[in-house]
């Protein structure tokens, strides 16, 4: 014959109850502290259910004991002890697991509006981009002609001919403005659509493509950017293959090229190298990109990368950006396995009360 205790809510079982025990159909008494002897559909023996407060919450407990007799109010009794009993033995364990259950749906909240902030941000930054893209183009064109001059012509292809004719290196200088930002917007709505999406990229997912190619098909978007500060540009030569995600690959490699354009020396050179390196026994392409850039203090070295932080020689120029290139650079890279750093070198040259050292870049990509 069955004895034991048995609660409604899975506290506190007797280790002499079955699973058919724990699983018992019985109903209780509605009434709180009501107590009905029950027939036990197992073996046709007697049980006690009540409802009874365990711990402030109401409970339903059954007591399988044959040999208990007697009134409801003996039973009651009984219920009664068997529920002060069961709360000196279970509530603080049940008090530490339920604390512990909130203190993991406030963590997961707390996570879950993290996230939600972070892609609003994000979003912002986004949004920011493309408006500044756009006012670069319109600024570009009207170079070539002004927007109240066109509207105002009456014949407004003529009218941009006319223009194109009066001053064709501005018109080029326009057009090229006009691609770059096309690019770049292109560029950015790809890269932060996956930044929000907290995407990831296995190797199955990657593809292969010639390292050396997707580097001039990045920087050359920099073309007019370089030129103008006589910046030279020297992309190397190497028929390797890479495996990477090509929009968040070629976007990371844009920030870095925009970063360079903005802060290498005016009259340096930019020279791109490769080499095959083992790194945790798998081989990658090494892309170094060497520069005569701005210098980085070294206690800067490890912030270049945090969002939001600025050098301080960049701070000393109208060239200073919001700080967010090289931190989405970093994001993009890690989304396809690959790995960026810079080594940082020592002052060599200053121009204009700027500080500048020969730096280099040091992307690591998996082979193809």
């Amino acid at each position: 014959m069955r004895s034991g205790i048995l609660t409604h809510t899975g506290v506190f079982h007797s280790a002499s109850l079955s699973a058919a025990c724990i699983s018992c159909p019985h109903s209780a008494p509605e009434e709180l502290g009501r107590v009905r002897r029950r027939e036990c559909p197992l073996d046709k023996s007697s049980v006690r259910v009540g409802w009874k407060p365990v711990g402030g919450r109401r409970t339903l407990i059954v007591v399988c004991d044959p040999s208990q007799g007697g009134s409801n109010r003996i039973g009651n009794k009984l219920l009664g002890a068997t529920a002060e009993a069961i709360e000196a033995l279970t509530m603080p364990l049940v008090n530490e697991l339920v604390e512990e259950a909130q203190q993991r749906d406030a963590q997961r909240a707390a996570e879950a509006r993290k996230k939600e902030e972070e892609r609003e941000r994000r979003l912002r930054i986004l949004v920011h981009n493309l408006r500044s893209l756009n006012a670069k183009s319109r600024q570009a064109l009207n170079l070539i002609i002004t927007e109240d001059a066109l509207s105002s012509a009456s014949d407004k292809k003529r009218a941009i001919r006319d223009a194109l004719s009066r001053n064709a290196a501005s018109a080029a200088r326009a057009v090229m403005s006009v691609l770059k930002s096309v690019s770049l917007t292109a560029t950015d709505i790809r890269a932060w659509e996956h930044l929000m999406d907290g995407s990831t990229f296995s190797r199955r997912q990657r593809s292969s493509h010639p390292i050396h190619k997707v580097a001039m098909l990045t920087g050359n978007v920099f073309w007019q950017d370089f030129d103008s500060r006589d910046i030279r540009v020297d992309y190397g030569s190497s028929t390797d293959y890479v495996s990477a995600h090509f929009e968040t690959f070629s976007a990371g490699l844009t920030l870095l090229m925009e970063n360079a354009a903005k802060y290498c020396a005016p009259g340096s050179r930019i020279t791109f190298s490769y080499a095959t390196e083992i790194h945790g026994r798998r081989p990658y392409i090494v892309v170094r990109i060497a520069m005569r850039s701005m210098y980085v203090e070294p206690d800067e070295r490890e912030q270049i990368w945090t969002e939001g932080y600025s050098g301080r020689e960049a701070a000393k120029t109208a060239r200073k950006g919001s700080g967010i290139g090289l931190s989405v650079a970093l994001a993009l890279f890690r989304m396809g396995d690959a790995h960026i750093d810079m080594l940082c070198g020592d002052i060599c040259q200053t121009m204009n009360g700027v500080r500048f050292a020969d730096n280099e870049y040091q992307l690591r990509v998996p082979v193809a």
